[in-house]
């Protein structure tokens, strides 16, 4: 709960930092994702109510993404962003009573994102810019599947992405 509530009040500071576009100022951003969906399904095997199977699934997901950055000309900036992704899945299957098995799992993700960004801001009038801001990521982590206490695996990843938006100075 501490860290929720620390993450939400980075977020309100750096939100409240102004963007000023000349060379040698510097630049502060971050984002919160917090997702989730649950689930639950139930199939009719065959014509006996009692041949039935159900299935909960639950995906959670939440992030943490800073960027900081600095301008070297006056519409140009280059930065470092730093994330944390964790990613919780949960599956549940319970067959026919009959059968009196169930089978559950669950999975977990932890990633460390580092990325390099450039922006290219675009004045459209009274401090109002649009901006377009190419970058690359390396993301390393792990992931445990409860089913198997052995089951960890080290995971790597790298992306590109363009990415639009807007500042308002």
């Amino acid at each position: 709960m501490k860290s929720i509530f620390l993450s939400i009040l980075i977020v309100i500071i750096l939100c409240i930092l102004k963007a000023q576009l000349s060379q040698g100022l510097k630049q502060a951003g971050g984002s919160i994702s917090f997702y989730q969906d649950k689930t639950e399904n139930e199939y009719v095997v065959s014509s006996s109510p009692f041949a039935s199977i159900s299935d909960e699934l639950i995906d959670r997901e939440y992030s943490f993404n800073a960027g900081f950055g600095f301008f070297i000309k006056e519409n140009v900036s280059l930065g470092l962003g730093l994330g944390y992704t964790n990613i919780f899945n949960r599956t549940q299957l319970t067959l026919p009573p009959a059968s009196n098995a169930s089978f559950e799992n669950e999975v977990r993700t932890n990633l460390f994102e580092m990325s390099f960004f450039s922006r290219f801001h675009k004045f459209i009038f009274e401090k109002f810019y649009l901006y377009v801001e190419p970058s690359a990521s390396i993301s390393l982590g792990s992931t445990e599947n409860e089913l198997d206490v052995e089951a960890s695996e080290n995971v790597f990843g790298y992306g590109a992405r363009v990415r639009p938006g807007m500042v308002f100075s």
